[in-house]
């Protein structure tokens, strides 16, 4: 080969990947953006008929649904639970799914949710149970 030739090949190599980075760069960019405006329009849910129970083994079930009370649609509704013994100390916490991704739960509508947890109900002395979802059109 002859030297021009490598400096030609050298050459358009170099531009495709800064090319390359460029674009990957540019996506990056857009994904970061894109998850930041959906991460601002969260919103906190009613949750109402809410019962924490234990079951047989012992561990403890929570019951109840989740009330869209905004204005707007919400997707991807989360469950956030967390449990304290009689002293206040952390027994553990959980976040847990409630629709799949494509769902959408309108104003005024409400979801069941029934969740079996492996916290030994009789440590449990407090707990707090909320929800969230992200507004959609």
């Amino acid at each position: 080969m002859e030297k021009d030739q490598i400096k030609r090949i050298t050459f358009f190599l170099g531009a495709f990947f800064i090319f390359s980075l460029i674009v990957s760069l540019y996506n990056i960019n857009k994904y970061n953006t894109s998850f930041a405006q959906t991460t601002t329009n969260k919103v906190n849910l009613k949750i109402q008929d809410l019962s924490v129970a234990r079951v047989p083994t012992g561990t403890t079930e929570i019951l109840g649904k989740v009330v869209n009370n905004s204005t707007s649609n919400v997707q991807d509704v989360v469950i956030n639970m967390v449990f304290y013994d009689k002293k206040g100390t952390l027994l553990d916490k959980f976040e847990r799914p409630l629709t799949p991704t494509a769902f959408v739960l309108k104003p005024g509508e409400s979801h069941p949710f029934n969740l079996s947890e492996l916290v030994s109900f009789y440590r449990i002395n407090t707990s707090n149970v909320t929800a969230a979802g992200y507004i959609t059109k």
